[in-house]
C-alpha cells in the first residue's frame, strides 16, 4: 500500500496535549511525526507548526516549500502525521472555513487521512471556552450559548464540520471517540488506521493542560480589565516609547484590582446535544 499522510486536527481541548506529547516521543520504523511539539510555550520548530503558520500568514512561497517537505518525508515513511488543532480555532486573521481550504490545495492529491477526535459538547465546549473566554468578542463573553454557534465552537458542532471537510474536497475523514483515545486500550495501529505489526501497541497518554476548577471541581473564569491586558502586552512588546518606569514588576506582583470572577450558565444548546448523539451514533459505532 502507498504512504499516507494523516492529519489529526484536533478537536481542541481532546486531549490533543498529551496525545502530541506521547507522539512526538515514538520511535518506529517507516513512521514520522511533523505535528505540534509541546509545550508550546517552547516554540520549537515543527512541519505541522511551519505549516499553520504560513497558511495563517498567507505566505504561498513558504506553502509550496512545505507541501514539498510532504512529499519527500513520504518517499521514506509509510505513515506521516502532522496533528495541530489550531486548524479548528478561529483567529481574528483568519477563520476555520479559510484554513482548512488551504489545508486541502497544500496537500493537492497526497493520499489523506483527516482525523478528528469526538468528544461531547458538554465536556469539551465549557473548556474550550475558558480557555478562549479572554480574547472572545464582548457579546460571546456574555453569552454561552451564543458562543456556542460562533465559528469559534464550530469545531464541537460536528455534523456541520464534517460538511465542511466534503464541500472543501476531503474525501478521507475518520473520527475517533474521545474516551476511546483517553482509555488506555485504543491502539495507535487503530488510531492510525494501520494494520502495520509496528503500530500494534496501546497508545498511554500522560496527564498534561489539566483545566483550573475550584474546590467544589467547578471551572473558574477571571475577567481581567480591557486596561491592564493593554499594559501587559506593551511590557510584552517592550516598544521604544515606552518607558522603563518598573510597570513590568509592578504588574504580575501587585494585587490586582481590575479582575473579577464571572459566573457563566454552562448549558449546551439542546440541538447541539442532539445532533452530537446522532453523528457519534454513525461515525462511531464501529468502535
Amino acid at each position: 500500500m502507498s504512504p499516507k499522510l494523516v492529519i489529526h486536527i484536533g478537536s481542541p481541548k481532546t486531549s490533543t496535549t498529551s496525545l502530541q506529547s506521547l507522539l512526538e516521543s515514538l520511535d518506529i520504523e517507516g513512521f514520522m511525526y511533523g505535528g505540534c511539539l509541546q509545550p508550546r510555550s517552547a516554540k520549537r520548530p515543527s512541519l505541522v507548526s511551519d505549516i499553520h503558520r504560513s497558511i495563517v500568514n498567507r505566505d504561498k512561497d513558504s506553502i509550496k516549500e512545505l507541501s514539498d517537505s510532504i512529499k519527500v518525508a513520504l518517499e521514506s515513511k509509510e505513515i506521516v502525521l502532522l496533528s495541530e488543532e489550531m486548524f479548528l480555532v478561529h483567529e481574528n486573521r483568519m477563520g476555520v472555513k479559510e484554513k482548512l481550504q488551504e489545508l486541502y490545495d497544500l496537500i493537492g492529491d497526497l493520499r489523506t487521512e483527516v482525523l478528528i477526535t469526538v468528544r461531547n459538547p458538554s465536556k469539551g465546549l465549557p473548556s474550550l471556552y475558558q480557555e478562549l473566554y479572554s480574547n472572545l468578542p464582548k457579546d460571546l463573553q456574555e453569552d454561552f450559548s451564543k458562543f456556542c454557534y460562533s465559528d469559534y465552537a464550530l469545531s464541537f458542532r460536528y455534523p456541520e464540520l464534517d460538511m465542511l471537510l466534503k464541500d472543501l474536497g476531503f474525501k478521507n475523514i475518520r473520527y475517533v471517540s474521545f474516551d476511546s483515545l483517553v482509555s488506555g486500550n485504543l491502539t495507535l495501529g487503530s488510531f492510525l488506521n494501520s494494520t502495520l505489526e509496528q503500530f500494534n501497541f496501546a497508545l498511554s497518554l500522560p496527564k498534561l493542560n489539566e483545566g483550573a476548577k475550584d474546590i467544589t471541581g467547578r471551572r473558574q473564569l477571571v475577567k481581567s480589565s480591557r486596561s491592564k491586558r493593554l499594559v501587559k502586552k506593551l511590557i510584552k512588546m517592550k516598544p521604544s516609547f515606552l518607558p522603563n518606569m518598573g510597570l513590568s514588576r509592578k504588574i504580575p506582583q501587585g494585587k490586582d484590582r481590575s479582575t473579577s470572577s464571572v459566573n457563566i450558565d454552562f448549558t449546551i444548546p439542546p440541538s447541539i446535544i442532539e445532533a452530537h448523539s446522532v453523528f457519534s451514533l454513525k461515525e462511531l459505532s464501529s468502535e
